[in-house]
């Protein structure tokens, strides 16, 4: 019995002991430069990774917006079929234009025209272009309420006073010749636009894709292009046939190729625009 009392001491004085000693707490938490280091990191990948984050974005938006296009020509050549081959007016009726209050089918857009061949609004809107928040077209017998994004090329038209469609047979090489571009709402009229009037209206096209614009050629094809890759060759036509051996209204104006200063200055400022 006193060699297990002995031998049981020692272990009750050590447990003694370890109850009086006090707790000592480990810290917890970072310290204040381990706090900075890691959100010094987090600020780099950030850095790193938004650009990336953000062009993934505007990629599927720019695939987006060529899909809408490409529903378009479905539409334009559907409408061609059954008017014999001709394209629609372009829904300018005049030097007045359309009248943003009157949705009569005479002053209806090419926009509303092809529309029940697409039956969709949202195809006329491109997700990247802020203008597609803006009403071009009104609502009444010509067709549904339609918003801006895409412009007509006003050279597939027989003259700019009545905005008679050209006959696709007219077109000599329509995987080169623009139809519909991504546009603005400073479209004459929210319809059409031709360049070569006025070097200084860059601000009709749209190139808010990663600096390009999506284009539908009259072929049907859909292509993203910086501006100023639209003058090799010109893609656009010229609205001044005269250049072309023609009179300012003659059908052959979207063949011509030929490229002046105002489509040159127009597709410099419109790719300065969106650098």
């Amino acid at each position: 019995m006193k060699m297990l009392i002995r031998r049981s001491n020692p272990v009750l004085l050590k447990d003694s002991e370890a109850a009086q000693r006090p707790t000592v707490l480990k810290p917890k938490g970072f310290t204040l430069i381990e706090l900075l280091v890691v959100i010094a990191i987090i600020a780099l990948l950030a850095a790193i990774l938004f650009p990336v984050f953000a062009r993934a974005r505007e990629n599927a938006r720019k695939s987006s917006c060529a899909n809408n296009l490409k529903q378009i020509g479905i539409g334009l050549t559907q409408y061609t079929q059954d008017f014999d081959e001709t394209l629609p007016r372009s829904g300018d009726s005049g030097w007045h234009g359309e009248d943003p209050g009157d949705g009569s089918s005479a002053n209806s857009s090419w926009r509303q025209r092809i529309h029940p061949y697409i039956k969709n609004t949202q195809v006329f809107i491109c997700p990247s272009n802020t203008q597609g928040k803006n009403v071009s077209d009104a609502n009444g017998p010509g067709g549904p309420a339609i918003n801006r994004s895409y412009l007509i090329n006003a050279n597939i038209y027989r003259n700019n006073w009545v905005g008679q469609g050209l006959s696709i047979s007219v077109v000599q090489a329509p995987s080169s010749r623009i139809q519909v571009i991504d546009g603005s709402g400073d479209g004459f009229n929210g319809v059409y636009w031709n360049p070569e009037w006025d070097g200084g209206l860059s601000g009709r096209g749209f190139a808010g894709h990663l600096s390009t614009m999506n284009i539908l050629f009259m072929d049907g094809h859909v292509k993203a292009l910086r501006p100023t890759a639209t003058l090799t060759p010109n893609m656009w036509g010229k609205g001044n046939g005269s250049s072309c051996g023609g009179a300012f209204d003659n059908e052959n104006r979207i063949n011509c190729t030929t490229i002046d200063s105002s489509i040159q200055s127009a597709m410099d400022g419109l790719t300065a625009r969106y650098p």
